[in-house]
């Protein structure tokens, strides 16, 4: 629990940071608004390309533990589909809650996961993350474009997909990583660089965004994006890494990474794409918050489950 802990109060003092210098008017709200567009046009496609470039793709059945998080994100594709006209009131706040329910802060992943099971998970980290972000990002930028303000005909949905800058570089990544290209090493050491730079400042511009009266607004859709990325997200996990028989080191590797609250990404993602980004930006908040208790419980029944 203190090691959990300790991986997340940075996340939420930085965001805290944003809210504060927000409502201070320490910058200009053109500011949040470039910083916003930086993050999503440069900063985290640099992030993303170099994760997938730099991959280990070499492994064996490396492809297993991504295929159960993918079932999971399937499933819970289906229901919130499923439910949407009962649980969502406007496509723009459906969208928000479909990112909440299945995007991951993959900074609190690897923290947590380098306290509690070592640096030996960081090839399966890097697996996971690298594999399931260009698939989770095609299904949040079809969701936002189909549900969200644009009203976009099929053909510039799939134009935006194929385009988007966080998808895009996903798929460059792991085709160069392919074919075998070898990243010089200045241009490596500029994409770290440019890497590390999102997750700060994303963090600052969820904490700008964030606005405490509208929470009271927006409750169905909090509890419905908390409850299926806390709770359901793993529990389903946990079904289908027991029915493939997955070792219980990569199993509770799995339900971390499933139990994980939802990226700052989320919100630039709904910014640019017309879905609610003050309700985005709540979201990520109060489940980063809740994530302090649901994540050790979920590992808790992990263990419980697999002994």
């Amino acid at each position: 629990m203190l090691l959990i802990i300790q991986a997340i109060i940075p996340i939420v003092l930085v965001s805290a940071m944003g809210y504060f210098l927000a409502k201070r008017k320490f910058v200009s709200k053109d500011f949040w608004q470039g910083a916003e567009k930086l993050a999503y046009f440069v900063l985290l496609p640099s992030l993303f390309f170099r994760l997938t470039f730099v991959l280990d793709l070499s492994g064996e059945n490396i492809f297993i533990a991504p295929l159960i998080l993918f079932l999971s994100i399937l499933v819970i594709t289906f229901l919130l589909l499923l439910l949407k006209s009962q649980i969502s009131r406007t496509n723009p706040c459906f969208t928000s809650m479909f990112q909440g329910s299945i995007r991951f802060n993959s900074y609190i992943l690897i923290s947590i996961a380098l306290v509690l099971y070592g640096p030996e998970v960081t090839g399966l980290i890097a697996i996971l993350v690298a594999l399931l972000v260009p698939i989770i990002n095609l299904f949040c930028v079809y969701i936002l474009t189909y549900f969200g303000t644009a009203n976009l005909n099929i053909t510039n949905i799939a134009k935006r997909i194929a385009t988007n800058p966080l998808v895009l570089p996903c798929v460059l990544g792991v085709l160069l990583n392919i074919v075998g290209v070898k990243m010089p090493l200045p241009v490596d050491q500029a994409l770290d660089i440019m890497g590390k730079a999102a997750l700060p400042l994303g963090l600052l511009c969820v904490g700008a965004a964030i606005d405490l009266k509208s929470l009271k607004d927006v409750k169905s859709e909090l509890v419905v994006a908390s409850f299926f990325k806390l709770i359901l997200f793993p529990i389903l996990t946990l079904i289908f890494g027991t029915a493939f028989m997955l070792g219980s080191a990569q199993l509770s590797v799995l339900i971390l990474f499933s139990s994980i609250p939802a990226a700052s990404a989320s919100y630039i993602l709904a910014k640019q794409y017309g879905g609610n980004a003050s309700l985005m930006a709540n979201i990520i908040m109060v489940q980063t918050i809740a994530s302090i208790f649901t994540i050790p419980l979920m590992l808790i029944i992990a263990r419980l489950v697999i002994s």
